[in-house]
């Protein structure tokens, strides 16, 4: 892949975005305004993007600008270092290396800390996390919170790490989605004929499900970890 389309169109595949669903969650993420004409004519090299487009896409697609623009064949820095012999010697003289293998998860939406909140399914981009750290899990995925129903455990915009099933054991802390619509990360506490979505934010109430409307909450999966950036 020698240009900037070619390389485009293999990162918006490798996603498994149309070109339709890309330019939704490209617009909403940065506030522009791009259309299918233009991402036609980028990945067919009839155009050229402009600078901050360029600076989106290789944020979208969580690759270095040198990567998408074609002067390095390296995606990112993590890339570069597992194939360079010399720059592996260079930084094992420094102390920093060997680098712990590491794998890419996806950021697959937003979370609300609350109550009453749509869910958000969409690609907000990639973390990188040590590879050992989640072993014998597959399809993890983070999400984003939003909200403060469970602080101080978790903070707006923290990442959470989840372990996609469909049951935890109670007292687990775990993504739920509500009616199909509302989804929330809650502590759950279960008893023989109810289900509790407690928040740790004492300022906030709990909500208890009964009967039929245990039918109404869908377990997405369990919180394992968190990421804080500052």
């Amino acid at each position: 892949m020698n240009t900037l389309g070619e390389r485009l169109y293999a990162l918006r595949k490798g996603v498994k975005l149309s070109q339709e669903e890309l330019i939704t969650i490209f617009n909403k993420r940065f506030n522009t305004i791009i259309n299918r004409t233009m991402i036609s004519k980028w990945e067919n090299n009839k155009e050229y993007p402009r600078s901050d487009f360029i600076k989106y896409l290789s944020e979208f697609f969580d690759v270095s600008m040198d990567y998408l623009t074609c002067r390095s064949p390296y995606k990112n820095v993590i890339e570069e270092v597992s194939c360079d012999s010399s720059l592996q010697t260079q930084l094992q003289e420094l102390g920093l290396f060997p680098i712990n293998e590491t794998v890419r998860i996806p950021i697959l939406g937003e979370i609300k800390a609350g109550y009453n909140a749509c869910a958000n399914n969409e690609l907000l981009g990639y973390e990188y996390i040590e590879k050992n750290s989640i072993l014998g899990k597959s399809n993890c995925f983070f999400l984003k919170i939003k909200g403060d129903s469970m602080y101080p455990m978790f903070l707006e915009n923290d990442l959470v790490l989840i372990e996609p099933m469909s049951d935890v054991p109670t007292g687990s802390i775990a993504a739920v989605l509500v009616d199909n619509e509302e989804s929330t990360l809650k502590r759950i506490i279960k008893s023989p004929d109810a289900i509790i979505l407690q928040p740790l934010n004492t300022a906030y109430e709990s909500r208890v499900f009964t009967g039929h409307e245990l039918n109404t909450l869908k377990i997405l999966g369990k919180a394992i970890q968190s990421i804080r950036k500052f």
